[in-house]
């Protein structure tokens, strides 16, 4: 983003006056924030969904199996699969 940080020193109450800053806040401010991991995981998800059954009682009763199995399954380690 080429931002100057030269703009952040001195006393903070000074900042807007100096058009450094002001031109990294609009550019700072202007950003689009996405989480990407979480888009990917969510789209990997419905995808898959769409793919595995088409029948809505089919798809919740495989929600229902996988959230049952990660309650018995309540801490992810890989001791607790090695009886598996």
């Amino acid at each position: 983003m080429k931002i100057d940080l030269a703009c952040l020193t001195g006393n903070p109450s000074a900042w807007s006056q100096n058009p450094e800053y002001v031109s990294a806040k609009q550019k700072i401010t202007g950003l689009k924030v996405i989480n990407d991991c979480a888009v990917r995981a969510v789209k990997l998800a419905t995808d898959f969904n769409n793919v595995f059954t088409y029948d809505e009682t089919q798809r919740q009763l495989v929600f229902q199996i996988v959230k049952h199995h990660r309650k018995l399954m309540a801490q992810p380690l890989k001791r607790n699969y090695m009886d598996a």
